[in-house]
């Protein structure tokens, strides 16, 4: 008995596995890779938003868990970038975070191992993944409602036992969690050890992150703080003149928009995914919805914009023809990921920039519009604007005013002035919607409400193909229509609208989660 017993003691001293021990800096950094979420959030982010129409029978091209994602109804079906793997992913990538930091503590703290810039790194990884969680499967933040609105599981631990019961909190405590994280994190951000930085947490990235957190938190100043630290005295906007230059390519317009060498690229993440062979390209691939002609024509690329008839410097491509009609952008591309090198199978894989800084540029415009510094806001309007566009204008709040606000046309019998709406019906696209927002923007047709017209402009241009404009609907309440396209082009019939407080717009937990026993979110009967 007793040999038995010295036995299993030696036993137990040995590594069951070949893990590795986590007893050095270096290999919580090794650790830390796998932080990252590899998962693809753009397809469905792109697919619920109003940058996209039905073709109707002008294109038979789809599947399942593009009718359920399209419709904003709950998706049965798993595939590359469907909700559960967003799910799965976010939280492996935290329990990566949170494993590097307990080992920390394990290890007598960051300070023993001398290793805070990880023990950071690791913060910033677990706040970035939750606020993807909560701003997919949860309703935006909103003071009035968020302290009782439904979250996610805000995962600080490891997990050690089995089949745990998890509860899902609400999203205000989820915000409190990534500010904690963020404000944790930021001090001790350090740029010293990474060999390729946008792949990681830098001083920049961490900041544009902290500036994106806090313009969704409704902080406006320490928004415009963070974008502040990010951008530096000069942003380091994308060379899209670089565009000009360059062979007009697909595969090298994305090489050249996803390169770690352009210094706008802060945050490079990736993921398995078939989003390049469909979204960013011209080919039928899942086509029946998509962004038309009718909408770059009247909603964005080529609708009557302030700029006037100046070009821009990365230009979109327009595709035609029998069964597809799409207007795109040429940034992401899809890769070839070796899975087996002996069998000779592989996955389809893509790169994308989370982090940019002409994002952070118009963070920080849209929170000076919201602090009332409409004169600073017009200048970064004006420096994306001149990047991006073939224009020597410069933008004033009067300027802004005065293009964005609806105009006089003519008068009534009583000599009062009547005024011809912008905004758009759903039959009827224009660059301008009604917006809903929990916090202030002044009247209609005010200088406050047309100057955050302007930045939303901006941002669904910078944000194509990158799932920022579904983000930027939450925040502002911005109602959307489901509408088939006519032979013409045109809307022809309307289908579904999405409500300023439609819960839709916080999409279902996976099916295994609410298994597991997750409360659902709710619907309409």
């Amino acid at each position: 008995m007793l040999l038995g017993l010295v036995s299993c003691d030696k036993f137990l001293d040995v590594m069951p596995d070949n893990r590795t021990e986590l007893d050095s800096a270096d290999k919580i950094r090794r650790l830390l890779v796998t932080a990252y979420p590899s998962v693809d959030y753009l397809y469905f982010n792109e697919l619920m938003s109003d940058n996209n129409e039905n073709l109707g029978d002008n294109n038979p091209y789809t599947d399942v868990i593009f009718d359920q994602i399209y419709s904003w109804s709950d998706v049965t079906e798993d595939w590359f970038g469907c909700p559960a793997w967003v799910w799965e992913n976010c939280y492996r990538a935290i329990a990566s975070a949170n494993q590097a930091l307990l080992t920390m503590e394990e290890k007598g703290g960051a300070e023993a191992l001398d290793c805070q810039a990880e023990m950071a790194e690791a913060l910033m990884c677990r706040a970035f993944s939750h606020f993807i969680l909560v701003n997919t499967f949860c309703m935006n933040y909103n003071p009035e409602t968020s302290e009782t609105d439904l979250g996610v599981p805000y995962m600080t631990r490891s997990e050690t036992t089995l089949n745990p019961k998890y509860e899902r909190g609400t999203v205000a405590e989820v915000y409190r969690h990534i500010d904690e994280d963020i404000q944790a994190a930021l001090p001790y951000i350090s740029d010293a050890y990474y060999k390729v930085p946008q792949y990681h947490f830098t001083k920049k990235a961490a900041n544009a992150f902290a500036a994106r957190f806090y313009l969704f938190y409704e902080k406006w100043a320490e928004a415009e703080k963070y974008a502040d630290a990010a951008l530096g005295a000069i942003p380091q906007l994308r060379d899209l003149k670089k565009f000009s230059t360059i062979t007009r390519d697909f595969d090298a317009w994305c090489d050249q928009f996803i390169s770690p060498s352009e210094k706008a690229n802060l945050l490079m993440l990736g993921a398995n995914s078939i989003y390049g062979r469909s979204y960013c390209v011209g080919a039928t691939y899942c086509g029946k919805y998509t962004h038309t002609r009718y909408t770059a024509n009247n909603e964005d690329f080529y609708a009557s914009n302030i700029w006037g008839g100046a070009s821009y410097y990365m230009s979109p491509s327009q595709y035609s023809g029998n069964n597809y009609d799409k207007v795109t952008i040429w940034r992401i591309n899809e890769h070839a990921k070796i899975v087996d090198p002996v069998a000779e199978t592989v996955t389809p894989f893509m790169f994308f920039p989370a982090l940019t800084i002409d994002e952070t540029l118009l963070v920080r415009a849209e929170a000076r519009v919201l602090l009332g510094k409409y004169e600073a806001a017009a200048e970064d309007l004006t420096l994306w604007m001149q990047n991006n566009v073939k224009t020597d204008m410069v933008l004033t709040p009067e300027k802004i005013l005065a293009f964005y606000e609806d105009p006089i046309v003519k008068y009534d019998d009583d000599g009062n002035p009547i005024r011809e709406s912008k905004y758009a019906t759903w039959d009827n696209s224009t660059i301008k919607k009604h917006l809903n927002p929990s916090f202030y923007i002044g009247a209609e047709n005010g200088l406050r409400e047309c100057m955050i017209q302007c930045v939303l402009g901006f941002r669904r241009i910078e944000g194509f193909a990158l799932g920022l404009r579904w983000w930027d609907v939450k925040r502002y309440g911005i109602e959307i229509w489901r509408r088939t396209m006519g032979s013409n082009g045109a809307p022809a019939r309307l289908d579904d609208m999405l409500l300023k407080d439609d819960p839709r717009r916080a999409i279902q937990l996976p099916r295994e989660v609410i298994d597991a026993g997750l409360t659902p979110n709710p619907r309409n009967k």
